[in-house]
């Protein structure tokens, strides 16, 4: 697909050129569209006139230098040493540059050849053909887009997919004392930091698209919301990195840890919940209800119920990861520390620290956390999940 809108856009190109500016041959047209749209499904409109502008730049410089200098070895090597400091002055980007002196060598090279053999050539006829590519290529990247929201949601969903599994196979390796099962996670967390790779690039490209065309404006929103999904994603991934070492840890120096185990379990059935939602694009009620109520349980004292630092360690860092689950689900980080087990009374509030809460799914609908459900600040034992309890 990316390819046909390339060959497409390109193929304009050459028609506006040929057939409006009446310019003979214009292939510099159809070049420079190429280039700059590439292969790539994540068309950043600055990233795509950065090429378009550095090849027409590197077009007008060869054809002036050719003109005024002719084309040699010397005339090569002035070109190459000019015109990427003329290309940085204009711009910082590193694909301005390389595409500014490549085409001024090029087109150089052919100029000159078309003076001594006395051919037919405008001065700054490819010039102009190469601006008007750059021009049709950046309509191109802007226009052709019809959904922006769909890959970065795909990849998206398929990285928390990933780190379900991550947390399932911690949640099995801890039950069990399987030291190798736990490391098996890693294999998940890396896959999973791959699709938030993509996803961010894709989110990026997706959002300055939306910023230029007026049709797409309307997923400005959805594309925040992505954007606030993939960081705390990612913030995620390091978590479970970091729980990952701990379990090998609990389990090669304790053995199985049962309690432990249901919980990473429990919280992997929430995040395929949610990574369902965010597939599907619904509100993530189950998988906040599911959250709230391992969030419920997660008292240090009590899940722990032994003074072996490696094991209080893994409760704080499951409480962590969980802490990044409720706000995956949507809440602020004000909101999803209150439904911790033993968090202040001043805290227990859904109601309260919204700044970074989803814009989207918001709380009404959702179970609030109940002033009464609070305990002391010492404590958690009088602690209820806010949808029920085990």
């Amino acid at each position: 697909m990316p390819n046909t809108q390339a060959a497409i856009a390109a193929t304009i190109a050459y028609l506006i050129c040929a057939y409006l500016w009446r310019q003979p041959n214009p292939v510099f047209a159809a070049v420079s569209c190429y280039l700059a749209l590439g292969f790539s499904r994540n068309r950043q409109p600055r990233r795509v006139l950065e090429i378009g502008v550095g090849v027409s730049f590197g077009v007008l410089i060869g054809e002036l230098a050719a003109r005024a200098i002719g084309f040699g070895w010397w005339q090569l090597l002035l070109i190459l040493l000019v015109t990427p400091l003329l290309a940085r002055m204009m711009d910082r980007s590193d694909l301005m540059t390389f595409q500014s002196a490549i085409n001024a060598m090029v087109v150089a090279a052919l100029a000159a050849l078309a003076t001594q053999h006395d051919l037919p050539h405008s001065s700054v006829g490819r010039w102009v053909d190469s601006l008007t590519g750059a021009l049709v290529g950046l309509v191109a990247a802007v226009v052709f887009p019809t959904s922006i929201t769909t890959r970065p949601r795909r990849y998206t969903s398929t990285a928390m997919h990933r780190l379900g599994e991550a947390l399932e196979a911690m949640g099995k390796g801890l039950s069990r004392g399987d030291a190798e099962l736990v490391s098996a996670a890693q294999g998940y967390l890396d896959e999973a930091r791959r699709q938030l790779t993509d996803g961010q690039a894709a989110q990026s490209s997706a959002a300055d698209i939306a910023a230029l065309n007026p049709r797409l404006r309307g997923e400005r929103r959805e594309l925040a919301e992505l954007d606030r999904l993939l960081e705390i994603a990612g913030r995620l991934q390091i978590a479970l990195q970091m729980l990952v070492r701990q379990a090998r840890g609990v389990v090669g120096e304790i053995g199985p840890n049962p309690r432990g185990g249901e919980l990473v379990s429990d919280s992997a059935q929430a995040m395929r919940h949610l990574a369902s939602s965010v597939g599907h694009w619904n509100k993530p009620v189950r998988a906040r209800r599911e959250a709230l109520d391992i969030a419920h349980q997660l008292a240090p004292l009590e899940v722990a119920r032994s003074n072996d630092w490696r094991t209080t360690s893994l409760v704080s860092l499951l409480r962590a990861v969980v802490v990044d689950l409720l706000q995956l689900t949507g809440l602020s980080l004000h909101q999803a520390r209150a439904a911790l087990a033993d968090a202040p009374t001043r805290e227990r509030s859904l109601e309260l620290g919204l700044e970074d809460a989803s814009g989207l799914w918001g709380t009404e609908t959702f179970p609030a956390i109940r002033t009464s459900d609070a305990t002391s600040p010492q404590g958690g034992a009088g602690d209820q999940p806010a949808s029920g309890s085990r």
